[in-house]
């Protein structure tokens, strides 16, 4: 069974440059992933590298992923929405090691994480608050 995760954040300004680097491997902006990686499970589950950009047939939605550095803000933003097979948990464990790297995330409560899984009409929410 299938989970859909939408996630969209606005990176605090003095997020490592390791947490960029992995980020972008994982939004399809680079095709390099770093070799020291940190000490967290996420990184030892099967599909961190594609929870950005995981795909099924049976969404009628592509995945997609967007990284870029706001110049207003001076910051890097990410947003993306994919769906995966998240039997290893990667989809809370991802939510669990970004956080502390997130300034903001959407409306008064700071959403940064929804994921909905595809037998269950009832989301998980991600928030700052």
């Amino acid at each position: 069974m299938y989970t859909e995760f939408i996630f969209g954040a606005m990176l605090k300004k003095d997020t490592p440059d390791e947490v960029i680097e992995i980020l972008k491997s994982m939004s399809g902006l680079s095709e390099i992933y770093p070799e020291q990686l940190p000490d967290h499970a996420l990184f030892k589950s099967d599909r961190w590298r594609a929870l950005m950009t995981c795909c099924s047939a049976y969404f009628p939605v592509s995945s997609y992923a967007q990284m870029y550095k706001d110049e207003f803000f001076d910051c890097w933003v990410l947003s993306s929405r994919a769906n995966l097979k998240d039997y290893g948990s990667e989809i809370k464990l991802f939510c669990d090691w970004i956080k502390p790297y997130i300034k903001d995330g959407s409306g008064y409560n700071d959403i940064y994480g929804i994921s909905i899984y595809e037998e269950d009409s009832t989301p998980t929410i991600y928030s700052l608050d």
